[in-house]
């Protein structure tokens, strides 16, 4: 049926990305032993493993939807569930632009366009949800409704992202209005046995405090160093934080005030002390000084033969600032 067709069915679908881990527990890298968790962060039992790089992403259609479309997918790890028909309402406001500056009102961005969802509550058999369900000793769909479950094991839902599909019978997502946005907050289920999703887009990360560039360093200084040293300086941190290029061939990391350029590192103690190589003090302008050990230690990015449009596609990349993808 197309969107010309008198008496069109219109739709609305809700996707819920929920991030989950991608191995198996008690094999390989996972470790865990006893009752099995739920492949999700709050339940894994060796966060050092956890690898969030696979999802469930959960759809929901309009309440009496008749016959709510075919649309499960799985591509390995990855599912994408049939819309369960609990949706009571979705309204997304504009965004509204602030050229110039001109408004007070509002940061350089604008008003952030924004996202409230309500959706039934429903009781559900952990189908998708729990890859261990017939490990259990309990029958999941008497034990507890879709959302109750979903927060308990998924706290950490702040940023995931939610999408909302707009079009007809017949559509397939891809011919829908689909806008993506990042969700701030989810209620528990009410009396009436329902919850409301709260979400904004994703250039709200943009906003200060939110994103930092480059990512926060949890290193430092082991050992203290004088204002011209540059062998044997060497720093706690993981070899990621110290290796990651961030825009410029050569590494750069602050010591208080001043920044230190080197070209490498060599491993001391594995995964956790590292030295210096190829050292050069006071980079980038500033002066050397001497420091203490435990020093804070934080990267440095250096944007070298980049233009400005450049710059700012980084700047609001997954990589680097914002997290926000193309």
């Amino acid at each position: 049926m197309s969107n010309d067709t008198v008496g069109r069915e219109p739709i609305r679908i809700i996707e819920v990305v929920q991030p989950k881990c991608a191995l198996t527990y008690g094999e390989g890298l996972c470790t865990s032993t006893g009752t099995p968790c739920f492949n999700t962060r709050a339940t894994c039992q060796v966060t050092s493993a956890y690898d969030e790089s696979e999802t469930i992403t959960w759809r929901f259609c309009s309440q009496g939807t008749r016959r709510p479309p075919d649309l499960f997918e799985q591509d390995g790890g990855n599912i994408k569930t049939n819309p369960v028909p609990s949706l009571g309402s979705a309204k997304a406001s504009p965004t509204q632009v602030n050229i110039g500056g001109t408004s007070d009102g509002s940061s350089a961005l604008g008003i952030r366009s924004s996202l409230t969802v309500s959706l039934d509550d429903f009781k559900y058999d952990d189908k998708y949800a729990d890859p261990y369900l017939d490990q259990r000793s309990y029958d999941a769909y008497e034990r507890g409704t879709f959302w109750s479950k979903y927060l308990a094991r998924n706290p950490y839902y702040i940023n995931d992202v939610i999408r909302l599909y707009e079009g007809y019978r017949g559509d397939t997502l891809d011919d829908m209005i689909s806008r993506e946005f990042l969700i701030n907050t989810i209620s528990n289920p009410s009396s009436s046995g329902s919850v409301s999703i709260g979400a904004s887009d994703p250039l709200r990360l943009t906003e200060a405090k939110r994103s930092v560039f480059p990512f926060t360093s949890y290193s430092y200084l082991s050992g203290a160093i004088t204002d011209s040293q540059t062998s044997g300086i060497q720093i706690t941190a993981t070899l990621e934080d110290l290796t990651s290029q961030i825009f410029s061939s050569t590494y750069y990391l602050a010591i208080g005030s001043e920044a230190i350029s080197y070209t490498g590192v060599t491993e001391i103690t594995a995964g956790v002390l590292y030295e210096l190589t190829g050292v050069t003090r006071g980079a980038l302008g500033t002066e050397a000084g001497e420091a203490d050990d435990g020093e804070a230690i934080q990267r440095i990015g250096s944007f070298e033969d980049m233009s400005l449009p450049d710059v700012l596609k980084n700047l609001l990349s997954s990589e680097y600032g914002a997290s926000i993808d193309e």
